[in-house]
């Protein structure tokens, strides 16, 4: 008798640790993107991007949307796909941009934005701009160009001469601790 009691105890306990776990973990998205670029950009020189869709179901309308800023010209290459895509299905867009003349001296890098959503048959041709929170994701890329590293190089360098460091020992371990101070 006193042997099933603590089974149970241990049992209700390992549930409940168990439902915590469970409760806790988000689902995956059913929509994955990722952006890339198919060659090192260069300056001057156009590069070119992938971006890549797959859902982890069926889905019978997919739209993937690329926000390229004004500072890039895009050269050839689809900014947009909609249609279906079956379970595990990879989708590519492809197209090739270039940094303006006038984005050469830019302090910000430029960022490309991609997003990708499942949409339902009302949403599909009504406002697609509710329709993107639903069953979506998003990526995106930061082109780096040269005056936006130098400017990220400054404000490193700016923080780490009001980082003070100490090392700290203790149970075997080596520990670097930093205090940022105003």
């Amino acid at each position: 008798m006193r042997f099933e009691k603590v089974l149970v105890k241990c049992l209700c306990i390992g549930l409940c640790a168990l439902f915590t776990t469970l409760a806790g973990a988000k689902p995956l998205s059913p929509i994955q993107v990722s952006i890339m670029p198919a060659n090192t950009p260069a300056q001057g020189q156009p590069v070119q991007f992938v971006v890549r869709a797959t859902v982890t179901m069926d889905a019978d309308n997919v739209h993937i949307l690329v926000s390229v800023p004004e500072s890039l010209q895009v050269l050839d290459g689809e900014l947009q796909w909609q249609g279906p895509v079956s379970k595990g299905q990879e989708t590519l867009l492809r197209f090739s941009a270039i940094l303006s003349e006038s984005s050469t001296a830019l302090e910000e890098a430029p960022l490309i934005q991609v997003q990708a959503a499942v949409l339902s048959g009302a949403q599909f041709g009504g406002n697609q701009g509710n329709a993107l929170g639903r069953l979506a994701a998003s990526a995106h890329y930061v082109w780096q160009t040269g005056l936006a590293n130098v400017a990220a190089s400054s404000k490193t360098s700016r923080l780490n001469s009001r980082l003070k460091s100490r090392v700290v020992k203790g149970n075997g371990i080596t520990v670097h601790e930093f205090e940022l101070r105003p």
